[in-house]
Order: C-alpha cells, then structure tokens, then sequence
C-alpha cells in the first residue's frame, strides 16, 4: 500500500504552520495558530530564532505518524535504528493504525509537553502535535482514509481523495500550498 510521500508531509506541515502562524484561523473556540517554542531554555533568543526552531521541529514532526511503515521516510532517518523501529511497529499495529488517530495526537503532545518541560522549553507539545496534526490532514484525503477514532474501526476520509505516490497527491498538495500561501498573504478570510 503506497502511502502519502514523506516530502510532501513536510511540505504540507511547513505550508500550514507558515500560514496558521501569519494569520491564525478563526474558528468558534478561538483562534487556531501555530504555536511557538518558549521557555526559559530560549529566553534571549531571537524571535527568528524560537520561529526557525518551531517551524523546523512541527515540520519534521509531520512525518511521525509514518514510523509505522518500513521503508517511509522517518524509517530511513537514522539508519537501522529507526527501519527496524518502523519494521516492527508495522507488523504489530500496521500502517495506518493507532499512530494514524487522534488519540496518538494527543500523546504526542502530552509527552512533547513532558519532554518540554523536562528541557525547559514550553509549547514542545504543542509544536509537535501541530506537525502530527498535519500529517493525518493530509492522510485524511488519501483513498484509504484515518482510523482517527482509533480504536473503533471507521476510517474517515474526504469526499474527493487522492492515490498516494501519483500526480494526483502533487496536485492536491500544490493546490493546499497555494491555499495556505493565499491565507498567509492575507488574500483568503473566512
């Protein structure tokens, strides 16, 4: 089963905490942003610098999600370590399972928070489950769809999906980049 490629995860985080963070979405709880690193770990750094940081760590982060498939990109990122991770994480719960749902959202960002905390960084969770919170946006409109109530087993997917490692996932995800640029430009409101 191809699955959605790690470039274009990383894309579609970059594209959505760029936008999200020039121009927070409203929505009937609030507004929805992209949250920011902080704490004492980083006082006196540069606001470009905690940004860099965020949008670097929320990008990366948006390929967690795929450790649960050999071979994805995140399985590839430190060598044997992380392919036999990946290995065994999909012959035990299989691609597109817990890791796909919202409740390992959650886990992420309570132990990135814990993480955080532990490192003198504040918002580590946050910024993290930001990029997770990416990935399954993007997943969600695959053929396959999101086990996102995990573990319940109905898979959520969009009216109009898209086969992964085709022209298709290229233009769907040119198509959100442009979406995101036009929201962070100002040129797109709700």
């Amino acid at each position: 089963m191809p699955t959605m490629m790690g470039h274009s995860h990383v894309a579609l985080g970059a594209a959505v905490y760029l936008a999200l963070w020039r121009h927070a979405l409203p929505t009937p709880f609030g507004p929805l942003g992209a949250p920011l690193l902080g704490g004492p770990a980083l006082d006196g750094a540069p606001g470009v610098v905690t940004l860099g940081l965020s949008l670097g760590l929320a990008s990366a982060s948006a390929l967690g999600p795929d450790i649960d498939k050999a071979g994805s990109s995140i399985a590839r990122a430190s060598g044997w370590a992380t392919e036999a991770l990946a290995w065994g994480v999909e012959h035990t719960l299989g691609h597109r399972g817990p890791l796909h749902s919202l409740l390992a959202l959650v886990g992420v960002v309570l132990l990135g928070e814990l993480a955080g905390r532990l490192a003198g960084v504040v918002g580590l969770g946050a910024v993290l489950g930001f990029g997770w919170a990416a990935h399954l946006l993007g997943d969600v409109g695959t053929r396959r769809g999101l086990p996102l109530a995990w573990p319940l087993p109905l898979h959520v997917r969009t009216p109009l999906r898209f086969s992964t490692g085709t022209w298709q996932e290229g233009v769907v995800l040119g198509c959100a980049i442009l979406a995101c640029g036009l929201w962070a430009l100002g040129s797109v409101r709700v």
